[in-house]
């Protein structure tokens, strides 16, 4: 009786840890990180953390080429339990960098790592409907939006400042809120 027992708990065990895998192998294959997990952007791992590094040095639409100046950005997000796709917050580092030929060339700020969290709460990574992902610092005045196409971020926010999902030519009024900094199309090459 013992032996069934044990046989039995045995593949109770299993069979979860194999959903728990199976949860964490969809992530790789959600839709909404396709492009990100292609170009190399963004990775998973087993658990299901995700990664997301990018440079945000496109500050307006002026032929796609990138400024002399951004911000290198790491995204950290953990899923709510093990092997799920769901998320909450994220942990992201930041450190600003300027090439300008400026008497500011080569300064670069400090590292600065803080916790964004969701706009909407948990969303699934694995939801084949999910078409943008928005995290907001605790101080409200930095975000981020990942969208499929794209990311952005967004610093120096106005409080409920609509979040602009392009980047502003020459006929935008820039004082409407918020227009983020975004990373350049060739950065979604694969790799």
């Amino acid at each position: 009786m013992k032996v069934k027992f044990i046989i039995v708990v045995s593949l109770v065990l299993l069979s979860v840890l194999r959903c728990s895998y199976t949860l964490a192998s969809d992530c790789t294959s959600s839709p909404f990180l396709k492009r990100y997990l292609e170009s190399g952007i963004a990775d998973i791992t087993p658990g299901g953390v995700v990664e997301l590094r990018f440079i945000a040095d496109l500050h307006s639409a002026d032929c796609g080429a990138p400024d002399c100046y951004g911000t290198r950005i790491r995204i950290y997000m953990e899923p709510i339990a093990a092997g799920s796709c769901k998320y909450s917050n994220a942990v992201v580092e930041t450190e600003d960098f300027n090439r300008c030929g400026t008497e500011m060339e080569g300064q670069k700020s400090g590292k600065v790592t803080e916790t964004f969290f969701s706009g909407k709460g948990t969303f699934d990574l694995g939801d084949p409907q999910l078409i943008e992902v928005r995290f907001l610092s605790k101080s409200k005045t930095r975000a981020i939006l990942i969208s499929l196409q794209n990311l952005f971020y967004y610093e120096n926010m106005k409080p409920g400042g609509k979040l602009n999902t392009r980047l502003p030519d020459d006929e935008d009024n820039e004082e409407e809120c918020c227009w983020g900094a975004s990373t350049s199309q060739c950065s979604f090459c694969i790799k």
